[in-house]
């Protein structure tokens, strides 16, 4: 009779013990992006593509690296240690969300005029060059303002 109580306890327990070190572990890879300047492409791409719902919070900022690379959201002869610029992070949320840009991203889909879609759409505070290398706090923000505005719209992309 107890063993019978006592092993869904346990299967409860350690399923909520599970989740929890997920959720820490996702918390831990954004305050290690929040600290870096600059930003780290791997790092982005983990924010970005665990947002998005294409990569898992389980995997590493390598992994979603590895994922933006194979879908062609990051350049193939980077690597995750790499600084991030504001153009390629653009570039990664639009693509990332499937966000529908302008009449020039529609024509030539890319880190410039993703930039100029983000600025548009004030979903970053200040006017930045797509060349411009950024720090981790800036990425987060950026993404956050986006994440922000696309619930107040019904949700993201």
């Amino acid at each position: 009779m107890k063993k019978r109580t006592l092993t869904p306890l346990l299967l409860v327990f350690f399923l909520v013990l599970a989740v929890s070190h997920a959720g820490a572990q996702s918390n831990q890879r954004i305050d290690e992006l929040l600290g870096q300047s600059p930003a780290q492409k791997g790092h982005a791409a983990y924010l970005v593509l665990t947002a998005a719902g294409i990569a898992d919070e389980s995997v590493t900022p390598q992994g979603a690296f590895q994922t933006a690379v194979d879908r062609g959201l990051l350049a193939a002869g980077s690597s995750p240690a790499d600084e991030l610029t504001f153009g390629e992070l653009s570039y990664l949320l639009m693509e990332s969300f499937g966000i529908p840009g302008g009449v020039m991203y529609r024509i030539f889909p890319g880190p410039r005029y993703a930039s100029r879609e983000v600025i548009y759409r004030r979903w970053a505070r200040l006017r930045r060059p797509p060349g411009q290398v950024i720090s981790g706090d800036t990425a987060v923000r950026v993404v956050s303002v986006y994440l922000n505005s696309a619930a107040a719209q019904g949700g993201a992309r």
